[in-house]
């Protein structure tokens, strides 16, 4: 099963990741750790969520980490600014690690909000790195692909060979911003993959569309689509892959819709690779193992930091707020705005 990209430099426990070729049973190790990854911090998150150390509402991701960590396996990903850029939907510890990174900064941006990049003013706490390629999402719903449309737009004015890749739920789809962003891109045929993640519930999906699925909605724009099934990680890394090499070569933006629905990606891939002799049950049990240590020991490790003396990043916006606040877990507690 062919891969795209390179592999992530550590796995939780710290050990280097051998830099393997497309193909290999270590690359398909690297996969299911990154897989695992990103249920265990979720795990740990809620568990963190229910104990009232964040103070935010959480969103389970649950079954979902196939789609983050697979677009993240098949981008480009250099680390050093010249590399593509992914703007998710999802907290995806695993897809974040192969972006290049660490749990400490993936928990720092849950659990110290006044380090983190966003300062604990999102209170959905998407990290952003455009250095390694990671874009948060903005608000409201669905402006992101105007947002990543611009963006590859500038890529392609300044003929660097990159692609923006912007992932969006089937609700965003609804949206006026959604609609013009797409047209946009489309016109102007930015190197820009839209990523369109739904679920498969009818009575859900028919109150965003009529049409079975959102990839026949891509005639008209103009542009090439393609569906997967969510729960198959290698699917989606091949079918985001082949998508985003259409658009760096040339092809205008490209569709992909990730279907998910209740089968566990990381028990498939256990199974495929069991079946098929690719990894012994212990080597996966280990990697499972792995990720729900590190994500505890970085959760620890972020816990313990002194925070700094950062300066008022209120003054003149908020009235009535206790500056100590802003040095706790979840940023300030807003009384009144003026």
């Amino acid at each position: 099963m062919p891969f795209a990209g390179t592999p992530h430099r550590r796995r939780p426990s710290g050990e280097p990741v051998v830099e393997a070729s497309p193909d290999t049973d270590a690359a398909l190790l690297d996969v299911f750790s990154a897989l695992s990854i990103s249920r265990a911090a979720e795990d740990l998150l809620t568990a963190l969520s229910e104990a009232g150390r964040i103070h935010h509402p959480r969103r389970r991701a649950l079954f979902r980490e196939a789609g983050p960590v697979g677009i993240a396996r098949a981008m480009r990903r250099p680390g050093d600014g010249t590399g593509d850029v992914l703007a998710p939907t999802f907290r995806a510890a695993g897809a974040m690690q192969l972006l290049g990174l660490d749990l400490d900064g993936f928990f720092r941006a849950h659990l110290r909000g006044e380090v983190a990049a966003s300062r604990g003013l999102d209170l959905d706490l998407h990290h952003v790195d455009l250095e390694r390629g990671i874009l948060a999402p903005v608000v409201p719903l669905g402006l992101l692909v105007e947002v990543v449309g611009g963006l590859a737009l500038g890529f392609r004015m300044r003929g660097e060979d990159r692609v923006a890749i912007v992932c969006d739920s089937d609700g965003a789809t609804s949206t006026g911003a959604w609609h013009e962003g797409l047209v946009f891109a489309a016109a102007r045929r930015v190197p820009m993959v839209l990523v369109v993640e739904t679920g498969l519930d009818d009575a859900a999906l028919r109150r965003q569309t009529r049409v079975r699925s959102f990839t026949e909605k891509a005639a008209g724009y103009g542009i090439t689509a393609a569906s997967v099934d969510g729960a198959d990680a290698l699917a989606v890394i091949d079918t985001v892959g082949a998508a985003i090499e259409r658009a760096r070569t040339g092809g205008g933006v490209q569709m992909v819709e990730i279907r998910y629905g209740g089968d566990d990606p990381i028990e498939r891939l256990r199974r495929y690779m069991l079946d098929r002799g690719l990894a012994s049950a212990e080597d996966l049990e280990r990697l499972a193992r792995e990720a729900a240590a590190g994500c505890a020991s970085a959760a620890e490790r972020v816990t313990d930091e002194a925070v700094p003396d950062i300066p008022d990043r209120f003054g003149g916006i908020y009235t009535d707020s206790d500056p100590s606040a802003r040095r706790t877990w979840a940023g300030p507690r807003i009384t009144e705005v003026v």
